[in-house]
Protein backbone atom coordinates (compact mmCIF):
# COMPACT_ATOMS: atom_id res chain seq x y z
CA UNK A 1 0.00 0.00 0.00
CA UNK A 2 1.12 3.65 -1.08
CA UNK A 3 0.43 6.63 -0.54
CA UNK A 4 -0.51 9.05 -3.62
CA UNK A 5 -2.22 12.83 -3.24
CA UNK A 6 -2.78 12.19 0.71
CA UNK A 7 -5.04 8.82 -0.03
CA UNK A 8 -4.05 5.30 0.30
CA UNK A 9 -3.75 3.23 -3.06
CA UNK A 10 -3.93 -0.25 -3.39
CA UNK A 11 -2.29 -2.51 -5.65
CA UNK A 12 -3.22 -5.73 -7.20
CA UNK A 13 -1.43 -8.66 -5.83
CA UNK A 14 0.70 -11.14 -7.89
CA UNK A 15 -1.79 -13.72 -7.41
CA UNK A 16 -4.73 -11.73 -8.41
CA UNK A 17 -2.53 -11.20 -11.70
CA UNK A 18 -2.25 -14.18 -12.44
CA UNK A 19 -5.43 -15.54 -11.50
CA UNK A 20 -6.64 -12.70 -14.58
CA UNK A 21 -4.09 -14.33 -16.65
CA UNK A 22 -5.18 -17.63 -16.29
CA UNK A 23 -8.85 -17.28 -16.54
CA UNK A 24 -8.15 -15.44 -19.76
CA UNK A 25 -5.99 -17.78 -21.34
CA UNK A 26 -8.35 -20.69 -20.49
CA UNK A 27 -10.44 -19.01 -23.08
CA UNK A 28 -7.60 -17.98 -25.94
CA UNK A 29 -4.52 -18.65 -25.76
CA UNK A 30 -1.08 -20.09 -24.30
CA UNK A 31 0.02 -20.90 -21.03
CA UNK A 32 3.82 -20.14 -19.40
CA UNK A 33 6.06 -17.14 -18.81
CA UNK A 34 8.40 -15.15 -20.06
CA UNK A 35 9.44 -14.22 -17.14
CA UNK A 36 7.58 -15.21 -13.73
CA UNK A 37 9.33 -13.08 -11.22
CA UNK A 38 8.36 -10.06 -13.64
CA UNK A 39 4.63 -10.85 -12.73
CA UNK A 40 5.68 -8.85 -9.37
CA UNK A 41 7.99 -6.88 -10.95
CA UNK A 42 5.36 -5.13 -13.19
CA UNK A 43 3.49 -4.38 -9.87
CA UNK A 44 6.65 -3.39 -7.95
CA UNK A 45 8.24 -1.14 -10.80
CA UNK A 46 4.68 0.78 -10.61
CA UNK A 47 4.81 1.32 -6.78
CA UNK A 48 8.60 2.20 -6.63
CA UNK A 49 9.44 5.56 -5.98
CA UNK A 50 12.98 7.18 -5.66
CA UNK A 51 14.68 9.27 -2.98
CA UNK A 52 11.05 10.79 -2.63
CA UNK A 53 10.59 11.02 -6.33
CA UNK A 54 7.00 9.48 -7.09
CA UNK A 55 7.61 9.03 -11.10
CA UNK A 56 3.68 7.74 -11.27
CA UNK A 57 2.00 10.45 -9.01
CA UNK A 58 -1.88 9.88 -9.98
CA UNK A 59 -4.17 7.33 -9.55
CA UNK A 60 -4.37 7.65 -13.57
CA UNK A 61 -0.93 7.40 -14.50
CA UNK A 62 -0.53 4.54 -11.86
CA UNK A 63 -3.03 2.73 -14.01
CA UNK A 64 -1.00 3.43 -16.94
CA UNK A 65 2.17 2.39 -15.64
CA UNK A 66 0.82 -0.76 -14.36
CA UNK A 67 -1.32 -1.40 -17.95
CA UNK A 68 1.99 -0.21 -19.73
CA UNK A 69 4.70 -2.73 -17.50
CA UNK A 70 2.49 -5.51 -18.16
CA UNK A 71 2.13 -4.64 -22.59
CA UNK A 72 5.47 -4.32 -22.56
CA UNK A 73 7.32 -6.09 -19.81
CA UNK A 74 5.61 -9.05 -21.09
CA UNK A 75 6.16 -11.68 -18.45
CA UNK A 76 3.71 -14.20 -19.63
CA UNK A 77 4.01 -15.76 -23.19
CA UNK A 78 0.23 -15.33 -24.05
CA UNK A 79 -2.21 -12.70 -22.95
CA UNK A 80 -0.36 -9.21 -21.38
CA UNK A 81 -2.81 -7.29 -23.25
CA UNK A 82 -5.36 -8.66 -21.91
CA UNK A 83 -4.23 -9.15 -18.46
CA UNK A 84 -3.25 -5.47 -18.59
CA UNK A 85 -6.73 -4.62 -19.33
CA UNK A 86 -7.95 -6.99 -16.52
CA UNK A 87 -5.01 -5.63 -14.18
CA UNK A 88 -5.56 -2.16 -15.08
CA UNK A 89 -9.61 -2.40 -14.46
CA UNK A 90 -8.81 -4.45 -11.31
CA UNK A 91 -6.89 -1.34 -9.81
CA UNK A 92 -9.47 0.91 -10.64
CA UNK A 93 -11.81 -1.30 -8.62
CA UNK A 94 -10.14 -1.82 -5.75
CA UNK A 95 -8.97 2.07 -5.30
CA UNK A 96 -12.81 2.65 -5.56
CA UNK A 97 -13.69 3.55 -9.29
CA UNK A 98 -14.59 1.51 -12.07
CA UNK A 99 -12.88 1.35 -15.21
CA UNK A 100 -15.66 1.18 -18.28
CA UNK A 101 -13.03 -1.03 -21.29
CA UNK A 102 -14.39 0.68 -23.84
CA UNK A 103 -14.62 -0.90 -27.65
CA UNK A 104 -11.19 -0.08 -29.01
CA UNK A 105 -9.07 -1.46 -25.95
CA UNK A 106 -7.92 -4.46 -27.99
CA UNK A 107 -6.65 -2.21 -31.18
CA UNK A 108 -5.52 0.33 -28.64
CA UNK A 109 -3.68 -2.43 -26.36
CA UNK A 110 -1.96 -3.68 -29.72
CA UNK A 111 -1.22 -0.50 -31.00
CA UNK A 112 0.79 -0.10 -27.56
CA UNK A 113 2.25 -3.18 -28.02
CA UNK A 114 3.72 -2.46 -31.89
CA UNK A 115 4.82 0.89 -30.75
CA UNK A 116 6.86 0.03 -27.74
CA UNK A 117 8.08 -2.73 -29.98
CA UNK A 118 9.05 -0.88 -33.19
CA UNK A 119 10.35 2.30 -31.52
CA UNK A 120 13.87 1.96 -30.61
CA UNK A 121 14.30 4.03 -27.82
CA UNK A 122 11.29 4.88 -27.41
CA UNK A 123 10.28 7.13 -24.04
CA UNK A 124 7.97 4.83 -21.61
CA UNK A 125 6.53 8.24 -20.10
CA UNK A 126 5.10 8.95 -23.17
CA UNK A 127 3.30 5.72 -23.83
CA UNK A 128 1.93 5.77 -19.92
CA UNK A 129 0.63 9.36 -20.42
CA UNK A 130 -1.21 8.41 -23.59
CA UNK A 131 -2.26 5.18 -21.86
CA UNK A 132 -3.00 8.07 -18.82
CA UNK A 133 -5.45 9.89 -21.81
CA UNK A 134 -7.02 6.74 -23.06
CA UNK A 135 -8.26 5.75 -19.22
CA UNK A 136 -9.39 9.33 -18.08
CA UNK A 137 -13.03 9.42 -20.22
CA UNK A 138 -13.57 5.79 -19.07
CA UNK A 139 -13.09 5.89 -15.16
CA UNK A 140 -15.68 7.17 -12.84
CA UNK A 141 -17.11 6.55 -9.70
CA UNK A 142 -20.48 4.52 -9.46
CA UNK A 143 -22.61 5.14 -6.38
CA UNK A 144 -22.86 1.43 -5.85
CA UNK A 145 -18.95 0.47 -6.14
CA UNK A 146 -17.93 2.99 -4.23
CA UNK A 147 -20.81 2.00 -1.07
CA UNK A 148 -18.90 -1.16 -1.31
CA UNK A 149 -15.89 0.03 -1.31
CA UNK A 150 -16.76 2.30 1.81
CA UNK A 151 -17.68 -0.66 3.17
CA UNK A 152 -15.09 -2.71 3.00
CA UNK A 153 -13.19 0.18 3.98
CA UNK A 154 -14.90 1.26 7.29
CA UNK A 155 -14.72 -2.61 8.51
CA UNK A 156 -10.75 -2.64 8.52
CA UNK A 157 -8.37 -0.78 10.91
CA UNK A 158 -6.92 2.10 9.31
CA UNK A 159 -3.68 0.75 8.93
CA UNK A 160 -5.13 -2.44 6.84
CA UNK A 161 -2.86 -4.17 4.32
CA UNK A 162 -3.86 -5.47 0.90
CA UNK A 163 -3.80 -8.89 2.29
CA UNK A 164 -6.13 -7.95 5.01
CA UNK A 165 -8.48 -6.08 2.95
CA UNK A 166 -8.70 -8.71 0.09
CA UNK A 167 -9.08 -11.99 3.32
CA UNK A 168 -12.37 -9.88 4.69
CA UNK A 169 -15.94 -11.48 4.20
CA UNK A 170 -17.08 -8.09 2.55
CA UNK A 171 -14.61 -8.01 0.33
CA UNK A 172 -15.39 -11.35 -1.28
CA UNK A 173 -19.27 -9.93 -2.74
CA UNK A 174 -17.77 -6.63 -4.04
CA UNK A 175 -14.78 -8.18 -5.77
CA UNK A 176 -17.30 -10.97 -7.14
CA UNK A 177 -19.23 -8.02 -8.61
CA UNK A 178 -16.29 -6.64 -10.42
CA UNK A 179 -15.32 -9.65 -11.46
CA UNK A 180 -18.18 -11.23 -13.04
CA UNK A 181 -18.67 -7.77 -14.70
CA UNK A 182 -14.92 -7.66 -16.25
CA UNK A 183 -14.89 -11.31 -17.48
CA UNK A 184 -18.17 -10.61 -19.45
CA UNK A 185 -17.16 -7.11 -20.71
CA UNK A 186 -13.48 -8.83 -21.58
CA UNK A 187 -15.50 -12.09 -22.79
CA UNK A 188 -17.48 -9.40 -25.64
CA UNK A 189 -14.50 -7.92 -27.04
CA UNK A 190 -12.44 -11.26 -27.68
CA UNK A 191 -15.69 -11.21 -30.14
Amino acid sequence: MAKSSGQIVLYPTRKFVQDFHDLLIKERGDQGWMSKGMVEGCIEWVKTDVYNFIPFPSLLTKAGALMYAYINFHPFTDGNKRTALMTGSFFFFINGYRFNIPNDAPEFTKDVATRTADTPNHEPSIEIERISNWLKPCVNVSRSMRFLYLLVKLTLPQNATEKMIFDNPVWQAYFETWHTTTTQRLHRLRK
